[in-house]
């Protein structure tokens, strides 16, 4: 296992970084937020305009094949990339446009792709809440939005053959009739980790959405207020283990940008209580503020390797079809392997992020509480990012499985949208 990229990566990496320091502002990433809250007048189109920048570098077809005007890098190469949109808090759904749709929009020769690549366009991916609603982060911003769709009547899991000719054409349009509010929320959301959802793509303008309210405001979250037309969106992907496979390079781009924001905030943090006095010295010399930055440090560079080796495990294993035809044990253990070390990851992510904020507002002490002060953009993200494709309990259950400490892990899709301090609700 090598983590060190290739030239072309670093390359990248090296570029995307000065990039994101100079224009990911604070004010910039404030300005993201609803106008209610004081946002100044502009702020999303500058967050596109940085956008329109990094995909110029490369960053938004790096997952893209050379022949469409891609990069042809791994989800590996990636990694150090997100986690540095994570570490800048850059309000774009990076995952979703980078990790998870590009590759299908390539796959599928979709149209929308060259405006992907260069930039002008950003896709965002639809989840549910607990309560059932299906709501789609960035949904306000967004060109394209994919839905997942039931299954067709008789379709099985991963493993089993594709649809080819007239059947596929059936299925996709015996998917289409079937997307309604409800059946989005019973059956489709549980497809996409386990192998049993199609993927349909739509214009954001052909969907009916409300603005939502949510801990974060600069991920503009919608939700969608009725069903689709059947007759609006284009099949994206028929194909299960695609759209798993994108589910899963969707969870180690979320561990990619927690770990970022994990250590965006711990860099807040010390550089305050450094400067921050008490009792005529810095409360950076007390033990307990040094033990609980500390640990925070230790959380976040654990989870930085677990990321990075999520990331290579994914990009140098069989995807689900060609597991089930090679026989060999090698290789279908190689694909679970995969997604064990993304569980692991996710969950290291996760837990870092969750004390690197929690460590951030404890030693900042009442600054931190006040909702204008900085930090608060980045603890937020990291909340809400927290449950994104996959929250820890879902995750420990894949692993506890894998493991055979349990009968079964949830079969439903992980529960999104769900920060450690209250649901990601309308207000």
């Amino acid at each position: 296992m090598d983590f060190e990229l290739d030239p072309e990566a670093a390359a990248l990496v090296g570029a995307v970084i000065p990039v994101l320091d100079a224009e990911a502002t604070t004010a910039l990433i404030r300005g993201a937020w609803p106008a209610s809250s004081g946002a100044a007048a502009g702020g999303v189109e500058q967050v596109r305009k940085v956008w329109a920048t990094l995909a110029d570098i490369g960053l938004a077809g790096a997952l893209v094949p050379d022949g469409a005007d891609g990069l042809g890098l791994t989800i590996s190469d990636v990694v150090p990339l997100l986690e540095r949109v994570g570490h800048a808090g850059l309000p774009v759904p990076a995952v979703e446009t980078v990790a998870f749709a590009a590759p299908l929009l390539a796959a599928a020769g979709h149209p929308a792709l060259p405006d992907l690549v260069a930039g002008r366009a950003l896709v965002a991916v639809a989840t549910r809440t607990p309560s059932g609603d299906i709501v789609v982060p960035h949904g306000q911003q967004a060109d394209l939005i994919i839905l997942p769709v039931p299954a067709p009547p008789g379709a099985t899991s991963s493993g089993s053959a594709r649809s080819s000719g007239s059947s596929a054409s059936a299925s996709a349009s015996a998917s289409a009739s079937n997307v309604s509010t409800g059946s989005l929320a019973s059956d489709a959301f549980g497809g996409l980790p386990h192998g049993t959802a199609r993927l349909r793509i739509y214009r954001a303008d052909e969907l009916e959405l409300a603005p939502v309210g949510t801990v974060d405001g600069a991920r503009a979250l919608a939700r969608l207020t009725a069903s689709p037309d059947p007759l609006a969106g284009a099949v994206l992907t028929d194909d299960p283990d695609a759209a798993r496979l994108a589910w899963w390079r969707a969870a180690v781009g979320t561990s990619a940008v927690l770990v970022g924001l994990a250590a965006r905030m711990l860099t807040i943090t010390v550089d305050y209580v450094k400067t921050r006095h008490q009792f005529g010295v810095p409360v950076g010399s007390f033990q307990a503020v040094k033990h609980a930055c500390a640990s925070a440090h230790l959380a976040t560079e654990f989870a930085r390797p677990a990321v990075l080796a999520a990331g290579w495990q994914l990009a140098h294993s069989p995807d689900d079809h060609t597991a089930a035809r090679d026989a060999t044990l090698a290789a279908r253990d190689a694909t679970l392997a995969a997604r064990d070390a993304i569980s692991v990851a996710k969950v290291l992510a996760a837990e870092s992020a969750r004390l690197a904020a929690r460590v951030a507002i404890q030693c900042h002490g009442a600054i931190a509480y006040t909702t204008e002060y900085d930090l608060h953009l980045f603890a937020k993200r990291a909340w809400a990012l927290i449950p994104a494709f996959g929250d820890p309990v879902f995750h420990r259950a894949q692993l506890a499985k894998s493991l055979g400490l349990r009968s079964a892990a949830p079969d439903a899709a992980p529960t999104d949208l769900v920060p450690p301090f209250g649901r990601e609700t309308s207000r």
